[in-house]
């Protein structure tokens, strides 16, 4: 939740609200199915998580919403284990392009809904993300630029929109990195420099969140991979300079309170990354 903006314990709060939208969505049992599982996928909890999401359904929904809401999760699990599918990387493309389509089609026909948008916005950058985990920058960018574009308009309608704040400056890092794996070098630095942008005024407009400060980490090291990725010498000093800027903030996030586990692997690939300038 952390890569979503959202503090953990919003993670019941969000679920629900997520499954009462759809809930009052008019799509047929199949594509309630995949987008049920998809947010089952993204917020699944734990326990103590499940209680509270229960107490929260009972206190916030009505009897109709609430009987609604539990039919989608009862039906999509007994359908998952009646056929036992087991799927070996959970975020994996198809599954996200699916997630994709189908919210490209609650987007259509729920114009003016934020949290949609947002929901859409981040399943294209996570596409983006793990085509760019799989060697294929240039369709990255194209998911990374739909995810910015989303985002975008999210923040134009509200601009205290947290999770469309984290999604517009990791999506802007995300694809400057995949534009230097392409060797797009000049581009690539314009979209960095945008990400270091939008998670600096974040930051610098909430000085004590700390989530504002895992998005300049992140941003501060998706400088020192598009610098490194050029490889000349004065960028490679440039990219050690990003990356001890990060570094150096990772940690200070890490004294001040454990880091969760998204936050723990992107910090762990920010020293991977930045072991020659040790």
């Amino acid at each position: 939740m952390a890569r979503m903006g959202m503090a953990e314990q919003e993670r019941p709060r969000v679920k629900l609200e997520c499954l009462r939208l759809l809930a009052t969505l008019r799509l047929d049992r199949a594509r309630q199915r995949v987008v049920s599982g998809f947010i089952d996928t993204y917020l699944r909890l734990s326990r103590r998580e499940a209680l509270q999401f229960r107490r929260q359904a009972d206190s916030l929904l009505s009897g109709r919403e609430k009987a609604k809401v539990m039919e989608i999760t009862t039906s999509w699990k007994e359908e998952g284990r009646a056929e036992g599918r087991v799927e070996g990387r959970v975020e994996g493309i198809e599954t996200l392009e699916r997630g994709a389509a189908l919210m490209r089609e609650i987007a259509a026909a729920e114009p003016a809904n934020n949290r949609v948008r947002i929901t859409l916005a981040f399943t294209s950058r996570r596409l983006g993300d793990t085509l760019a985990e799989g060697g294929r920058s240039s369709e990255a960018v194209d998911h990374f630029e739909e995810a910015i574009r989303l985002s975008g308009a999210v923040l134009a309608k509200d601009p205290s929109e947290g999770s469309a704040v984290t999604i517009l400056a990791t999506s802007h890092s995300g694809r400057g990195v995949a534009l230097a794996r392409m060797g797009r070098h000049e581009a690539a630095l314009g979209e960095g420099r945008r990400g270091v942008e939008v998670a600096d005024r974040a930051r610098r407009t909430q000085p004590g969140n700390a989530r504002t400060r895992v998005l300049a980490a992140g941003a501060w090291a998706a400088m020192g991979r598009i610098h490194f990725a050029r490889g000349t010498a004065g960028d490679r000093a440039q990219g050690c300079v990003w990356f001890d800027q990060s570094l150096k903030a990772y940690r200070e996030i890490q004294r001040a309170a454990p880091l969760d586990a998204p936050t723990a692997a992107d910090m762990e690939a920010a020293n991977r990354d930045s072991a020659s300038c040790k």
